[in-house]
């Protein structure tokens, strides 16, 4: 007879993690850095964030050890490559699309058979779409279906699953946004052309922390440099025109210092009796007690 336990006597399985290599990114998807095996990501951005790219990166850092397929259904495999050329890659990750697999069934059959350690599918919508051609249902209604395929897929042969999801034009999911909630980690990447600021951030994840990091495209072979919000925030102030502001008063208490130490002490200890109430103040009071010096 069945019976619930005590939560001392439940195994707990211990599952492995993929790293890519960037510890920013790593610590960000789990807490023990890297993506577990067993785990199901959606991965949605708007375009030009750089999801594909980000993806053959992935593909290209596993496939030092193990196999991996781009199911790519949103253009043919020869555009992906080109688009991601500078990511040279191996033996081991492989890319297919319709012309290889013309139906989701002959799809499923071929990573159940294959059992590659990583799967992407580029995208919920297009796979859904595909799917429809075989059940006649509308592409909505087989958005379950699709990550019900693919989560049991992660969970039986102890995978990997990136699912790309297309968004709208106004920044949202395409169609029943629920279903990619159903994943272990839904991850949104934010390219923000005014600010020229990009974001990855998600709102659930099993496997570890929830919240925000930054990225940049990098011309190296890490093609993604990840910044923690904190550095992100400290390098914004370090480019900002206060900080620049900044600097010039540095070098010119330096250049005082060189020519009149008296005066420099003096600006100093002025400084030292003032309370202050923004950085600005700071700098109005430096510049004004620097008058005298006539260097600026």
């Amino acid at each position: 007879m069945s019976k619930a336990i005590s939560y001392n006597d439940v195994k707990i399985i211990e599952k492995k993690a993929v790293k890519i290599g960037d510890s920013v990114f790593d610590k960000f998807i789990s807490e023990q850095g890297g993506i577990e095996l067993g785990t199901m990501i959606a991965l949605a951005g708007t375009p030009g964030a750089g999801k594909t790219t980000l993806c053959k990166k992935i593909q290209k850092d596993l496939g030092r050890t193990d196999e991996s397929v781009f199911y790519s259904l949103e253009s043919r495999k020869s555009s992906v490559a080109r688009q991601t050329k500078r990511i040279s890659t191996g033996e081991n990750e492989r890319i297919c699309d319709v012309d290889d697999f013309s139906t989701w069934s002959s799809f499923m059959n071929y990573i159940n058979e294959e059992k590659p350690l990583m799967v992407i599918v580029d995208s919920l919508q297009h796979a859904a779409a595909l799917l429809s051609e075989e059940n006649g249902k509308h592409k909505y209604d087989n958005y379950k279906q699709i990550v019900k395929d693919l989560y049991s897929w992660k969970d039986v042969n102890q995978g990997i699953v990136i699912l790309i999801v297309q968004l709208n034009a106004s920044g949202g999911v395409e169609g029943p946004m629920a279903t990619i909630f159903d994943v272990d980690c839904p991850i949104f990447l934010t390219a923000d052309p005014k600010t020229n600021e990009r974001t990855m951030h998600t709102e659930k994840n099993r496997m570890g922390p929830i919240g925000k990091i930054y990225y940049e495209f990098v011309n190296d072979d890490r093609c993604f440099n990840f910044i923690t919000e904190k550095d992100w925030n400290s390098k914004k102030d370090d480019d900002s025109p206060l900080s620049s502001l900044n600097e010039e008063v540095c070098s010119i208490l330096r250049n005082i210092k060189k020519r009149n130490k008296k005066l420099h002490s003096k600006i100093l200890k002025e400084i030292d009796k003032k309370e202050f109430d923004t950085s600005i103040d700071v700098i109005i009071e430096v510049l004004t007690l620097s008058r005298e010096a006539l260097i600026y």
